[in-house]
């Protein structure tokens, strides 16, 4: 199949723009993975609250995020301790999901039975796909994501990526084997 030169330059500024996005996730997944719980919170017992139903959000989240990240305000034990933890690791990021969908960080904090080196990065990870998909929603389904306190809206239309063969030549084979590995997730795509 022949790609004139303008299409060629659009896939390539596409890829460009989809592995700044895929950087960026690394970057959060190795922050993630570097996360411990400072050592006087270690020895801190408390209970999780019930998980409850799976928070949903609409666009009244999207204007929330526009009037600005207000301090959050927990209301349960866990809550406070989640706040408590973050504290010692506090970053726009985390401060803005919990600010705008705290419920949602809690939701998915509540899946295991502990708070562990586990649970709270994959409850802001989670989380963030939460935000990113509504604020899409809102952009005319421009792809739109909240990075380090703020929002970035692209040109690109989620769902209209092309399928990463250019990617897929330059990630090493033992990455894309990893069984708990995150390659067909995050970048094999069906054509």
């Amino acid at each position: 199949m022949s790609i004139n030169p303008a299409g060629k330059k659009f896939m390539f500024e596409t890829l460009k723009k989809k592995l700044t996005v895929v950087s960026v996730i690394f970057c959060a997944i190795s922050h993630a993975q570097s996360f411990e719980l400072p050592q006087e919170l270690q020895r801190q017992a408390f209970t999780l609250s019930r998980q409850g139903e799976k928070p949903a959000y609409n666009s009244k989240l999207c204007m929330k995020i526009a009037q600005g990240a207000k301090d959050w305000q927990p209301k349960s034990p866990d809550e406070k301790a989640v706040k408590n933890i973050i504290h010692h690791k506090s970053s726009a990021q985390l401060n803005g999901l919990l600010s705008f969908i705290g419920e949602d960080v809690m939701w998915w904090t509540r899946i295991e039975n502990e708070v562990d080196i586990v649970t709270l990065p994959r409850a802001f990870h989670e989380s963030s796909h939460v935000i990113d998909l509504q604020l899409t929603s809102c952009n005319d389904n421009k792809a739109a994501y909240f990075f380090n306190g703020q929002v970035y809206v692209m040109d690109l239309l989620h769902g209209s990526i092309p399928s990463y063969t250019i990617a897929a030549e330059k990630i090493p084979a033992v990455i894309k084997s990893q069984p708990l590995g995150r390659y067909s997730t995050y970048l094999a795509m069906s054509p």
